[in-house]
């Protein structure tokens, strides 16, 4: 298949969509930016010498193959189901980036099928470094051992991905059980807990959002821990380590005292493994590499859907389930609190050490 011509909408996030469209020069062909007209979005269409577009109804299918919207969607207050909308109408393949209300979602995926053209969402943390490292260990930890706790600390921005990486770990979400009553809310978190796909589950969100500045004053991404039978994979962070604390059994003597040095395999358990120690990433790193590359990723796997002209059906529902449950996840913890501007300063593990 030749280049697939690519439109980006929005240069915010859509700015690292753009870096990891032109890092991928032998699949797609970034040909345009669909923006209010911006400052930054004509900075940028000058630098790369493409199209700057106002309106949807500007682009056509004989120009574009392809649109990226990384523009808000209705449930977070932007017009980005909008514009995804008016692309599928036109025929148009969509990308189009995380949240996204089921509602939302299920419509997009229908007027894809209608006018014979492919939807994707993009949940994202399940392409960035930490993230699918976590998810592909935990995947290979559930078949080899039971797993029997999960417990889930995120951001209310990054909830949708959160449950994306939660269905990717247990291979699934049905039966899921949130109890109504479970909700607990401990300062500026809420915290709800049930089962997903028979595992007992813990889901604590930062219930919290400043309507000023949504991107900041976040305390957290992405934190879990899945305890299995065989010990326990915990992830510190989105852009974090991942770290194995396994479970073992000292045997006694013949008094009964512990005594490890009867079993070697015991005696010489590393009782604390990390991946990712090495690798620390500072924020230089997202916006210059780890952001773009995650796309990049994403990408690879859309350009072989496209041009092999296959259907993902599993993914589809996938999809539509994790936005069914952000959704009642959503409305079990309620509408969010003002995140307070408190004075950040910031700190490194050396100037506490």
């Amino acid at each position: 298949m030749s280049k697939i011509r690519t439109v980006v909408c929005g240069t915010s996030f859509g700015r690292f969509y753009i870096e990891g469209i032109k890092s991928l020069n032998d699949q797609y062909e970034l040909v345009g930016i669909l923006s209010t007209g911006s400052r930054q979005s004509k900075r940028i269409a000058e630098k790369e010498n493409i199209k700057l577009y106002t309106d949807v109804n500007e682009i056509n299918r004989e120009e574009v193959d392809l649109a990226c919207v990384v523009i808000r969607s209705n449930i977070v207050g932007g017009k980005g189901s909008e514009i995804a909308e008016a692309f599928l109408e036109k025929g148009i393949h969509v990308v189009q980036e995380q949240p996204i209300h089921f509602e939302d979602m299920k419509k997009c995926y229908m007027l894809s099928k209608k006018n014979n053209c492919k939807y994707f969402v993009e949940m994202f943390y399940s392409n960035v470094s930490t993230p699918a490292k976590f998810i592909s260990i935990a995947k290979k930890l559930c078949k080899k051992t039971k797993p029997i706790y999960l417990d889930v600390s995120c951001s209310l921005q990054v909830l949708l991905p959160t449950i994306d990486i939660v269905g990717r770990i247990l291979g699934g979400f049905s039966p899921w059980e949130m109890k109504e009553d479970s909700l607990k809310d401990i300062g500026m978190f809420s915290q709800i807990s049930g089962f997903v796909k028979g595992v007992p589950c813990e889901i604590k969100v930062q219930n919290e959002l400043n309507a000023d500045d949504p991107d900041n004053y976040v305390h957290l991404l992405q934190r879990m821990t899945l305890y299995t039978e065989s010990g326990s994979l915990s992830m510190t962070e989105a852009h974090g380590e991942i770290i194995w604390n396994p479970c073992y059994l000292v045997p006694r003597d013949a008094d009964g005292v512990l005594d490890p040095y009867q079993d070697e395999t015991v005696l010489k358990t590393v009782l604390n493994d990390s991946y990712g120690y090495q690798n620390r990433i500072n924020i230089q790193n997202l916006f210059e590499k780890e952001w773009s590359e995650a796309i990049s990723t994403y990408l690879t796997d859309i350009y072989e859907n496209v041009s092999e002209n296959t259907e993902n059906k599993a993914t589809q529902q996938h999809n539509l389930m994790c936005a069914k449950y952000w959704n009642e996840v959503g409305r079990l913890i309620g509408k969010s609190r003002p995140a307070k501007e408190s004075k950040i300063i910031q700190l490194s593990l050396d100037d506490l050490v």
